[in-house]
C-alpha cells in the first residue's frame, strides 16, 4: 500500500482535515476493508475523481471499517476526512514504564500534538506501506514524522513535507513548540526537539549521538536514515521510531539518566532493530534482546567500563531469579512489554542469549553475523529463526558451539 497524506493540523481547535491518497496492491474490491479511527469522520472518497458510494461497518471499539458497494478497475482512491482528536492520558500501573492516549491535537499549557500510528489516516490490515505526507501547521509549532523531510514557511503556516525511506507498518505524528538545533555527521542530519526551558540541554544531546552513530554503524553497517532526533515529549514515553526517539519531559531535564547506556543508546539501536529489520510478532520479538545486549549491555564495553558491564550481566540474572515461576515463558512468546515482568524475558533474559553467544563467537564473528543479519533483512520481517540462521552460518566452531542446542536452550 502507499499513502499519499495531505493534511491540515490546527492545534488551537484540537483538529485536523484533508485527505490520504490510497494506493493499494490489488484494484479495489468489494471484498476490502479499509480503517479510520472513530474520532475522524469522513467527507468524501472519490475514486478517479469521482464519488462512490461505501458502506460503514463497526469494527472494534476505536476504528470504523469502510468497504465497497463494488468493485472498481482502478487501485487508487482518495478519503476526505477530519475531525478533533483530544483523548486524555490514561496515566500508569504501577509497573507500567509508559503513558497511553488514542492522540491529542493541543496547544494548551504542557500539551501538544501526539498522534499515534493508524490514529490520524486511514489504513489497511496488509502490512507495511510506504508514506508521502504533507502537513500544514501554525508556523510556531515544530511537527514530526518519520522520513526524509523538506518544509516551507509562509503567511504563518509551515507546510512539511516527508517521504518514508524505507516501508513501515505505522507512522506516529508528533508536534509542539520546540527549539530545533542541529548538525549534520557523515551526511546524516542530528537534531534535538527541545522545550524552551530544557534547550539548552541541546549540544550535550547532539555530541552524544555523533557519538552512537559513529559507533554503531561501524557495528552494525551504515545508519539507515537521513536524520535522526531526539524528541521531548509532554508524558512519560521511551519510543524508538524510524530515525527518532521519543523521552519523557521528565527524563530530558537529566541528561546523566538519558545519556546512560540503556536510555537514548537503546533507542537509536532500534534504528536497525525494529524499525529497518522489522519484527515478525506471531514468532516472538527477538528485536528488543538484540537492542538491549547493544545498547544497556555493550555500550559499557564500547566504554571501557566494563565493571559496569559485569555489574548489568549480575543485575539481568537477579531479576530473572527473582521473577516467580508462574511468570517464567520461552523467548519466542515474548511480543511486548505490557509491564515490568514481561520486560525482564524480552529485554534482560533476551539480551542474555546474545551475550553467550558473543562470548562464544568473540568479537570479530560476533559482528560480522550481525551485520550480515541486518545486511540480509533490511526492510524485511525477521524472527527468531532467521536469528539463528545467520549465527549458524557464522559460527567459528560448529563442533562445540551447536546453535540448534542453544536456541532451544533459550
Amino acid at each position: 500500500t502507499q499513502h499519499k497524506i495531505n493534511i491540515e493540523i490546527d492545534p488551537y481547535s484540537k483538529s485536523l482535515k484533508g485527505f490520504d491518497e490510497l494506493t493499494l496492491a490489488n484494484e479495489i474490491s468489494k471484498k476490502d476493508t479499509i480503517f479510520l479511527f472513530s474520532a475522524l469522520k469522513i467527507s468524501d472518497i472519490q475514486i478517479n475523481n469521482k464519488k462512490i458510494k461505501y458502506k460503514l461497518i463497526d469494527d472494534e471499539e476505536d476504528y470504523i471499517g469502510i468497504t465497497f458497494l463494488q468493485n472498481y478497475k482502478s487501485k487508487n482512491l482518495k478519503i476526505f476526512y477530519s475531525g478533533e482528536i483530544y483523548f486524555p492520558l490514561e496515566g500508569r500501573e504501577l509497573n507500567q514504564t509508559h503513558d497511553g492516549t488514542k492522540g491529542i491535537i493541543s496547544a494548551a499549557e504542557n500539551e501538544g500534538i501526539y498522534l499515534p500510528g493508524a490514529n490520524w489516516y486511514p489504513f489497511l490490515d496488509d502490512g507495511l506501506a510506504d508514506f508521502d505526507i504533507t502537513v500544514s501547521c501554525p508556523e510556531e509549532f515544530q511537527i514530526l514524522t518519520s522520513g526524509k523531510e523538506t518544509k516551507n514557511t509562509e503567511n504563518g503556516l509551515t507546510t512539511y513535507n516527508w517521504k518514508s525511506e524505507l516501508p513501515v507498518d505505522h507512522l506516529y505524528l508528533i508536534g509542539n513548540i520546540f527549539e530545533l538545533k542541529s548538525k549534520v555527521v557523515n551526511g546524516v542530519e542530528l537534531r534535538t526537539y527541545l522545550l524552551k526551558e530544557d534547550a539548552r540541554f541541546a549540544d550535550i544531546y547532539l555530541e552524544k549521538i555523533e557519538q552512537y552513530l559513529r559507533e554503531y554503524s561501524n557495528l552494525f553497517g551504515e545508519y539507515p536514515f537521513s536524520s535522526f532526533s531526539v524528541v521531548e515529549n509532554f508524558f512519560a514515553s521511551g519510543f524508538g521510531m524510524p530515525n527518532y526517539t521519543l523521552l519523557a519531559k521528565e527524563i530530558v531535564k537529566m541528561p546523566f539518566i538519558t545519556l546512560s547506556p540503556g536510555v537514548i543508546a537503546h533507542e537509536f539501536c532500534h534504528n536497525w532493530w525494529g524499525n529497518s529489520v522489522y519484527v515478525d510478532y506471531e514468532n516472538g520479538n527477538w528485536c528488543e534482546a538484540l537492542t538491549v545486549f547493544s545498547s544497556n549491555y555493550y555500550q559499557n564495553i564500547l566504554n571501557k567500563e566494563f565493571d559496569k558491564a559485569t555489574d548489568w550481566r549480575k543485575k539481568a540474572i537477579l531479576e530473572n531469579n527473582l521473577l516467580p515461576i508462574e511468570k517464567r515463558f520461552p523467548l519466542k512468546e515474548f511480543i511486548y512489554q505490557h509491564n515490568d515482568d514481561e520486560a525482564v524475558i524480552g529485554y534482560q533474559k533476551g539480551a542474555m542469549l546474545f551475550v553467550s553467544l558473543f562470548e562464544q563467537f568473540g568479537e570479530e564473528k560476533f559482528f560480522e553475523a550481525i551485520r550480515d543479519f541486518y545486511k540480509t533483512n533490511q526492510g524485511k520481517v525477521a524472527n527468531w529463526a532467521d536469528v539463528k540462521i545467520v549465527f549458524e552460518k557464522h559460527n567459528p566452531n560448529p563442533e562445540q558451539f551447536s546453535m540448534e542446542e542453544t536456541f532451544d536452550f533459550w
